[in-house]
């Protein structure tokens, strides 16, 4: 029984020899391998991008990204490198002032009314109002007094008022600007009928006898100041002056420059007229006697 348990453990030592010697041998051929393995072959995949990347300019990289396709660029975008985009041409002026005049405005409080305008080529006038489109041409979007704003898709332009496109003179020979009249107590007038029908029937025609504006006073409209009187024109033939207010005509109040020009459209079948205006700071009233 001892024999048998001592030549087990001379197995089991000569077991543990054998296994030491061939994990040893295991090691020492795996050292050797790695050892004689070039130092490129072991580079993580990594670092051979980085040492890549490193050679190459952001301009080049950038480029490459560009044409690889794997993004959609707009055309300006894609037609160079980076740095090299060709911005869109700048598109020609309207020129609205070649194709259209601005005979008049009228505006009321709230910014809108209307403006007479002429198409240059065919010479025919036309009554616009705010957000009204213009044939050819585009679409009002603000009303001044002294012009119009016109839109064209995301253009704008401003179109002036022909009548002070046409006195543009030189700083020295410039006329000062036209100053109230004094008060002169009005005498009762009289106005051939014919004369009045021939003058408002045309509203384009009438808006370049005079220009009218909005009177605020304490915040309240209190009615439509003429700022231009064309000299012998029907306003001045009527003993109009620049500066006047018109308030009410055969008392009905002046609110907007429709109910205006609807009133002058009115007293031309009347046989008398009475016109309140204030003048030189003076409330006074106009009449006039139509035959």
């Amino acid at each position: 029984m001892p024999s048998i348990t001592i030549r087990r453990c001379v197995m089991l030592l000569y077991l543990l020899i054998a296994t030491f010697f061939v994990a040893h041998s295991i090691n020492a051929f795996v050292a050797h391998s790695l050892t004689a393995m070039p130092s490129d072959a072991v580079t993580s995949p990594g670092t051979t991008d980085s040492a890549i990347a490193s050679r190459e300019t952001p301009t080049q990289l950038v480029d490459q990204i560009t044409h690889s396709g794997l993004f959609q660029l707009p055309v300006q975008a894609s037609a160079g490198p980076a740095g090299d985009v060709q911005a869109k041409p700048a598109r020609p002026p309207l020129n609205i002032g070649l194709k259209l005049r601005l005979l008049g405005t009228m505006l009321d409080a709230r910014g809108e009314g209307f403006a007479v305008v002429e198409d240059i080529a065919s010479k025919r006038q036309n009554l616009v109002r705010l957000r009204e489109t213009i044939e050819n041409i585009g679409e009002v979007s603000e009303l001044r007094r002294e012009g119009i704003l016109i839109r064209q898709g995301d253009q704008e332009e401003v179109l002036g008022l022909a009548l002070l496109q046409s006195e543009q003179t030189p700083p020295s020979s410039r006329v000062p600007a036209q100053a109230p009249a004094p008060f002169v107590s009005p005498a009762k007038r009289t106005l051939d009928r014919r004369e009045v029908m021939e003058a408002v029937k045309d509203p384009s025609k009438l808006l370049l006898q005079a220009h009218a504006v909005p009177y605020i006073q304490n915040g309240a409209l209190q009615g439509f100041r003429l700022d231009f009187v064309n000299p012998s024109g029907f306003f001045d033939k009527a003993g109009f002056q620049y500066g006047d207010v018109i308030q009410r005509i055969n008392g009905v109040e002046i609110r907007d420059p429709g109910r205006l020009l609807g009133m002058f459209n009115q007293v031309v079948n009347e046989r008398t007229v009475k016109v309140d205006v204030v003048r030189a700071a003076q409330n006074t009233t106009l009449t006039y006697e139509l035959r």
